[in-house]
């Protein structure tokens, strides 16, 4: 900026919640231009954000219109084959979300809250061992979830927790995917024609009210622990 150049900033994706004001100070204010993913973007931004220097404006999203093109069969079977999925056995993908921390204090559960609904989806899952999960860790969680020694000394042979490779390209293998928050990795599970599981159980989301509808209208929307085995354990059962 004190070289008065200007610059662009291009978002990678975003989430169904309300932003920070850090979203503010660090893009909105100094950027000359803002692109984003859609036009309900472009409007929440406008919407909540009225002082803001930069130029807002939509663009869509070059990354996932390259990752819709690969959904291919080709892709399908690489996918599987990294995620170790058995020949003609039903496989779940659980992509976790990162957990609360001094930068996103309103966006997701605490720590305690997310390892609880992991280890109620491990378990059920366990109960159910003709449809194999693979648990994806978020990035920054790996060093601190419990949630792979858990899946260890649960001990069930069709529960099972990896960290790579990234769901990108993971995409095209699983019948069904699981994701506990409105996360970018949402967006791009939407763009396959798979059945897609939202656990809202014990989170306490600031969401817009648009994003909620959208992912009530994508996915199957579970709001507590008791709907978790009420709704998916006979889903799993047939």
């Amino acid at each position: 900026r004190a070289a008065k150049i200007p610059f662009c900033v291009y978002v990678h994706g975003n989430i169904g919640t309300r932003h920070s004001e850090s979203v503010y100070s660090n893009d909105l204010a100094f950027a000359d231009l803002y692109l984003v993913n859609g036009l309900a973007h472009e409007e929440y931004c406008r919407r909540e954000f009225p002082r803001a220097k930069a130029k807002i404006a939509a663009a869509g999203s070059a990354v996932l219109d390259r990752l819709s093109r690969e959904l291919t069969a080709e892709r399908r079977e690489e996918a599987r084959r990294l995620l170790g999925a058995a020949h003609g056995r039903p496989l779940v993908l659980y992509s976790l979300g990162g957990v609360r921390d001094f930068r996103f204090p309103q966006y997701h559960r605490t720590s305690h809250a997310s390892f609880v609904l992991q280890r109620r989806v491990a378990e059920l899952f366990a109960r159910h061992p003709n449809v194999d999960l693979v648990i994806k860790h978020y990035g920054s969680n790996i060093e601190t979830s419990p949630i792979s020694s858990f899946v260890r000394e649960l001990g069930a042979s069709n529960v099972r927790v990896i960290e790579q490779p990234p769901v990108t390209r993971l995409l095209a293998g699983p019948d069904a995917f699981m994701i506990d928050f409105p996360s970018t990795t949402l967006s791009e599970m939407a763009l396959t024609d798979k059945p897609i599981v939202f656990l809202d159980a014990l989170a306490r989301l600031d969401w817009l009210p648009e994003a909620r509808a959208a992912v009530r209208r994508r996915c199957e929307f579970i709001e507590t622990l008791d709907e978790l085995e009420s709704r998916l354990g006979p889903a799993l059962a047939n």
